[in-house]
């Protein structure tokens, strides 16, 4: 399905899976998807792809992109089990590997956690969203609980700052604006300005 809207999407060994380098950092694209599955998949192929391209660049902060978390979400109907043959395949293909960052999506949720030291962020849907239900489940008993929720579509956006990824979780919807940089607002900048500058200027004496 995604070759065929994005019909340039690169193609390796037969999975979605490619590299973006950058000059300060490299991102790398997973493919987790296992057809016919609702669940993520990462097999000992993908694993020797990932493990090469880490090992590319040793020194480089790493973005690694993955469409199914592997973690424990709380949410029973849409989580991996920490437990599961795919989880470790990917942790052991990561390794020790410093300065790895993490995002996923399938959850159709907002959730920043850590995964075996690693930081994590699930990015909303910018469909209807899963509903944040965490109580236990019985699939044998129907309790009406509610899964689709019609919250407002969301997405993530990821900022490099010249040492760390930031992850900012917003709404599609444009919001209502309550304040705006005018002239009123213009002292409070000014001053914070003033103390971001006198901050920089210390960390630079120290």
């Amino acid at each position: 399905m995604l070759k065929q809207v994005f019909v340039d999407t690169p193609i390796d060994d037969g999975f979605i899976q490619y590299v973006i380098d950058e000059p300060e950092a490299r991102i790398i694209v997973l493919d987790t998807l296992d057809p016919g599955h609702h669940g993520g998949a990462f097999c000992r192929r993908r694993a020797g792809w990932l493990r090469a391209r880490l090992n590319e660049v040793p020194d480089k902060p790493v973005l690694i992109v993955l469409h199914h978390p592997p973690i424990e979400t709380g949410i029973p109907w849409m989580t991996a089990n920490p437990d599961e043959s795919w989880v470790a395949m990917l942790d052991q293909a990561i390794g020790n590997r410093p300065n790895v960052h993490m995002i996923t999506g399938h959850i159709h949720r907002s959730i920043t956690t850590q995964w075996r030291g690693r930081i994590l962020a699930v990015a909303p849907s910018t469909a209807p969203q899963v509903a944040l239900e965490l109580a236990k489940m019985d699939p044998e008993f129907p309790d009406e609980r509610p899964m689709i929720v019609a919250e407002a579509p969301g997405v993530a956006l990821h900022l490099w700052t010249g040492d760390a990824f930031v992850t900012h979780h917003a709404q599609v919807s444009a919001p209502d604006v309550l304040a705006r940089y005018d002239r009123n607002l213009q002292p409070l900048v000014m001053a914070l300005a003033r103390e971001h500058q006198m901050v920089d200027r210390g960390a630079a004496a120290a």
